[in-house]
């Protein structure tokens, strides 16, 4: 069983449960989740009276192919069910739509001691989903523009190394990202900026149809419990795959640099870092008001 919350205040909350549990006796596990967003445009924007919500059910299975002391391979299969509702009261316009998302993927890691030792991670996967936009306004203008109502492809990647380097010091490096077979509903895009991405930037930052970024984070431990860190984190979208409307530039990267800590106490996992913008220019997803230099994020986990 698993819960993940995030809350910005009234203009932003989110909450995610899921529960998986073994099947027989050779591997298999099946799962479920329920995630609920919801949102409201707040400061410069408030005057619209923008507000939205988006609610996700889904389920899903895996099935370990190969299972060692060193590596491991398993398979996935998903459907997720989506429902997203976007309001603006100052227009009085009311946008729904629904997405069924299939998924098919693999996903691995492999222990060596290449170096000083390491742990290698790799996941791919397919998904193939259908987006039915319900109003007849937002489908006509959707018909003029990206054209992201019905069928599409989306290929989802990830790669990570974490290597040691000395008994107090290791280097972790990642990258993920997606590719997308045309323009993707907003709520399918790939992301750059946020706590697991470029963490100089508010999270939802320079979205894409397709996309990637990388970390690249030393850390080092300073007590059994706590372990200091300093990273780089960048990455570049393609904002739409089919570009439509006026010329405009249809790429963006962002880069950001900086430092944080690890601690765990008994059950429970606080990770804290502070980074600078190095690449990117100024948030574009949140007021100016809100762009704060360098961005602070706080997590905490409770394993239960």
């Amino acid at each position: 069983l698993s819960f993940t919350g995030l809350t910005s205040g009234d203009k932003l909350s989110f909450a995610r449960l899921a529960y998986q549990l073994p099947v027989g006796s050779n591997g298999l596990r099946v799962g479920a989740a329920y995630f609920d967003t919801r949102y409201r445009l707040g400061k410069e924007f408030a005057a619209l009276g923008a507000h939205g919500s988006a609610r996700s059910a889904s389920v899903y299975a895996s099935y370990p192919f190969l299972r060692s002391q060193l590596a491991n391979l398993s398979g996935t299969a998903a459907y997720e069910d989506k429902r997203l509702h976007d309001d603006v009261d100052s227009t009085a316009t009311a946008t729904g739509k629904k997405l069924g998302v299939t998924s098919l993927g693999l996903a691995g890691n492999l222990q060596d001691a290449l170096g000083g030792g390491g742990i290698s991670n790799f996941d791919l996967s397919v998904a193939l989903g259908k987006l039915r936009i319900e109003s007849a306004g937002a489908l006509a203008i959707d018909a003029a523009s990206a054209q992201s109502n019905g069928s599409y492809t989306r290929i989802s990647y990830a790669a990570s190394r974490l290597q040691s380097l000395t008994d107090a010091m290791q280097l972790a490096v990642s990258v993920n990202g997606q590719q997308a077979s045309k323009n993707l509903d907003s709520s399918e895009k790939f992301s750059l900026g946020g706590v697991n991405g470029v963490r100089a930037y508010p999270q939802s930052e320079a979205t894409g149809d397709q996309g990637y970024k990388a970390t690249i984070e030393l850390r080092r431990s300073l007590t059994p419990n706590l372990q200091g860190t300093v990273f780089y984190d960048f990455g570049s979208v393609k904002i739409n795959k089919n570009p439509y409307g006026p010329a405009a530039p249809n790429n963006r990267s962002l880069g950001g640099a900086g430092f944080g800590v690890n601690a765990s106490v008994k059950a429970v996992q606080l990770r804290a870092s502070m980074a600078w913008r190095t690449q990117g220019g100024a948030p574009t997803s949140v007021p100016a008001s809100a762009d704060h230099r360098p961005t602070v994020w706080l997590q905490a986990s409770v394993a239960f």
